[in-house]
């Protein structure tokens, strides 16, 4: 070996060229390392948030004792502005995981997709209480639950499979 040292070579394009090639795909190694570790966080905070909508759900669907007096129309609306906060709040979360092509990643998107679903069932119950609330449509609620009900009574239903 020479002990003159191979200044030239590292002048040289080809060899810059190479080095800055190297250079690059150990950042996007790292890079992509991070994003592994990131989705994987992210992932899990997602499933903890997921966890934590479906608490709300089973407290609202589970089984409780009538109360004896209907509850104060402020507090109903206090809870649907909740509600309209957690759609809203979701519906961010889901934007800029789009924004950062988040999505596209099976473990982001399936808590994701969770979320939207609980979400959702929040929001339509959100409507239906806001319909009852109304006094204009709380009678045509009414109207429209109970002749679903004598439909269902007398049996008349639509089968599923003529709806699929």
């Amino acid at each position: 070996m020479s002990s003159t040292l191979p200044v030239s070579r590292i002048a040289s394009d080809g060899w810059k060229s190479t080095a800055f090639d190297v250079v690059s795909f150990a950042f996007k190694i790292a890079n992509a390392v991070h994003r592994a570790r990131a989705t994987h966080a992210v992932s899990a905070e997602l499933w903890k948030l997921d966890k934590k909508l479906q608490g709300l759900l089973k407290e609202i669907y589970r089984e409780k004792p009538v109360p004896t007096q209907p509850p104060d129309q402020a507090a109903l609306r206090g809870g649907i502005l909740a509600i309209r906060s957690l759609d809203s709040s979701i519906c961010s979360l889901n934007e800029a995981l789009n924004a950062g092509k988040l999505l596209n990643n099976s473990k982001i998107a399936a808590p994701m997709n969770s979320l939207a679903e609980h979400v959702a069932d929040l929001a339509e119950l959100a409507e239906v209480v806001e319909l009852i609330l109304d006094p204009v449509n709380k009678a045509a609620a009414n109207d429209l639950f109970e002749q679903a009900l004598a439909d269902f009574k007398r049996g008349d239903t639509v089968p599923i499979e003529s709806i699929i």
